[in-house]
């Protein structure tokens, strides 16, 4: 991309509003302070709200609004703690760096947004610019596969965002709450609890191998950064 707005997680089964982007990047270009903006999302051609912006609490990604029908109660600008579609300009990637490829699928949206939060600029929902999800058109809605990468995903973006002394409570909260996810989409879908339930615990096995990895990184990193300082006295 060699543009000065670039446009994240627009997914094939997203459908914009003619006048979507022109609304968003108003809003980036005469607010220097914030780093992101995204739009109202409706479920599919229904009126709906898939999101409106979305909310991140005990690690657990909630679209604001989602399932609700639109009667105006997110109508106004506002705060938000991560886009699921992003607009953002060059310079503010060039600061904060790229998308995050250790989540491969789900969660480096958040991932990005909580970076952006953490250099200072805002993430902020404008109702006016309008998408519709279709929903799923990648993975399908209550896959197998969709489940590794959600419940993957929250591990990692856990270990990276959240203090030290909350993530071993957390991390225990949602490796039960994995298995919860398992048989709730194994029912909707009509599938195998068990075939959800392995799936499940190979996401938690490879959650948490990339935790480790992760902390033994930064305690690398960190010792590395000590012993120059010692040996540059």
């Amino acid at each position: 991309a060699t543009g000065d707005i670039l446009v994240f997680y627009l997914n094939t089964d997203d459908i914009v509003d003619r006048l979507w982007l022109k609304r968003l990047v108003w809003v980036l270009l005469i607010a220097r302070e914030v780093g992101v903006v995204t739009g109202k999302r409706y479920l599919g051609k229904t009126q709906k709200i898939d999101s409106a912006g979305g909310r991140l609490i005990m690690g657990f990604c909630i679209g604001r609004g989602h399932g609700k029908i639109d009667r105006g109660d997110y109508d106004d600008i506002v705060e938000i703690d991560y886009a699921p579609i992003i607009v953002t300009r060059r310079e503010v990637v060039e600061d904060v760096g790229p998308l995050d490829e250790i989540y491969e699928y789900y969660g480096d949206d958040v991932d990005f947004c909580l970076r952006v939060r953490k250099r200072g600029y805002k993430v902020v929902f404008v109702p006016q610019a309008i998408s519709r999800h279709m929903r799923s058109a990648t993975f399908g809605s209550y896959t197998t596969r969709k489940l590794y990468y959600l419940l993957r995903s929250r591990l990692i973006l856990i270990a990276k965002h959240y203090p030290f002394y909350s993530r071993i409570p957390l991390l225990f909260l949602h490796s039960i709450a994995s298995f919860a996810y398992a048989i709730f989409y194994a029912c909707r879908s009509r599938g195998r609890i068990s075939d959800y339930v392995r799936k499940a615990f190979k996401a938690l096995r490879d959650g948490l191998n990339i935790v480790i990895y992760h902390h033994l990184l930064i305690s690398c990193s960190s010792n590395r950064h000590k012993l120059h300082s010692v040996s540059f006295k």
